[in-house]
């Protein structure tokens, strides 16, 4: 984590382990709705298409 954990104590309360984890689970959730206002707005399918019919 950056300097600004130095000055939040919450992100100091938190530690490193449970500040990624709930970063991650907060830019999953945020991805989901991103994916699905494209897909409402734009009429975009797929984000990410992979090989062997990985899709996102």
């Amino acid at each position: 984590m950056g300097p600004h954990c130095r000055r939040s104590p919450t992100l100091r309360r938190l530690g490193r382990a449970r500040y990624w984890t709930t970063a991650l689970l907060f830019m999953t959730m945020l991805g989901v709705v991103v994916k699905i206002a494209l897909r409402l707005g734009f009429g975009v399918k797929y984000i990410m298409a992979g090989p062997m019919g990985f899709n996102i």
